[in-house]
């Protein structure tokens, strides 16, 4: 009887599959729409980022022992909730971070801070200039050239980022509740040969570990991994092309070194991104999850050996009072 009842169940799919399939391309298609719209808002931190990293990084998160470094960076971001990580992600308030621990001499020049676009008035900039919001990454509007500059379309892709919140992209925590702003800063100029450079200090437990150069920024973009001695890494974070031959160390990097290491004694890990112009150097942002804590390594096992250098238990019993659950 059970065989009987199986054959005609089977029966019954074959000859209904195209309601099948239907009814599976009807839920497919609202799921899409549902993610396109509100992006898995509807899960906890800790289930979204196990689907995610698993779906971008092609393993699955180790959340209850973590060991790779995008897993400890994803820990982090349930665990280590100190609410410095708040005012250092804080486009407009990490400058007053940076100001407190070493000095305001290492702050990039600022044109203005506004809350809406109808703040800003477009015919007092400069030539040139970039335009920042102060709540995520990357949001960013470069002008070289003001009489070609299309500002209606600028102020509508302002908009539409002053209306999101980063959060809920990677689940980076600490841009949740930041209040979104708007900064313009004067276009930083590189030399002729390199264009404009950033040296991202990679720290570990208040310790520069390496740096990763990305030469050219707004143009040729290709990248370079070294030790802080400036010697080749043996590994890149896949996403712009190295970069070949010898660069030149500036002459005012160690400097550099121990301003990073300054600004992250206290944390376990944080990238520090600066400017080297003209022997000045400016601090551009501070980042705690580089690439949301979704970098590929070249060759792979990087990404374990990286993340033995990140110590979260010692640095969380140093400071238990940082962790959020």
């Amino acid at each position: 009887m059970q065989f009987l009842n199986f054959i005609k169940k089977q029966a019954y799919t074959a000859l209904h599959i195209g309601d099948y399939l239907n009814s599976i391309r009807f839920f497919r298609q609202r799921y899409e729409w549902l993610h396109k719209k509100y992006p898995f808002t509807w899960l906890d931190d800790k289930f979204f980022l196990e689907f995610y990293f698993l779906k971008k990084m092609g393993y699955h998160l180790n959340i209850k022992n973590p060991t790779t470094i995008n897993e400890k960076l994803n820990w982090m971001k349930l665990y280590d909730r100190d609410p410095v990580y708040i005012q250092i992600s804080d486009k407009w308030q990490c400058r007053d971070y940076v100001s407190q621990k070493i000095g305001t001499k290492y702050l990039k020049p600022l044109l203005g801070v506004y809350d809406s676009v109808k703040d800003i008035n477009w015919q007092e900039l400069p030539e040139k200039f970039v335009v920042k919001v102060t709540h995520g990454s990357g949001w960013n509007i470069i002008c070289d050239d003001i009489t070609k500059f299309d500002k209606a379309n600028a102020e509508e892709v302002i908009k539409q980022w002053l209306a999101q919140n980063y959060y809920h992209k990677v689940r980076e925590w600490q841009y949740k509740g930041i209040q979104p702003r708007i900064t313009i800063e004067p276009l930083l100029e590189g030399d002729p040969e390199h264009g404009l450079v950033e040296y991202e200090i990679y720290c570990f437990n208040g310790i520069a570990k390496f740096v990763q150069v990305d030469i050219d920024c707004n143009n040729a973009h290709t990248r370079l991994f070294l030790t802080p001695d400036w010697q080749k890494m043996p590994f890149t974070i896949i996403r712009f092309p190295t970069f070949e031959g010898i660069f030149p160390k500036p002459q005012n990097f160690d400097e550099a070194l121990l301003l990073a290491e300054k600004l992250t004694k206290s944390m376990p890990f944080c990238r520090v991104d600066l400017h080297i112009i003209d022997g000045l150097i400016f601090v551009s942002e501070m980042t705690l999850q580089p690439a949301g804590g979704f970098m590929r390594f070249e060759p792979a096992e990087y990404d374990s050996k990286i993340g033995s250098l990140i110590n979260l238990k010692e640095h969380h019993e140093r400071r238990p009072f940082t962790v959020k659950k």
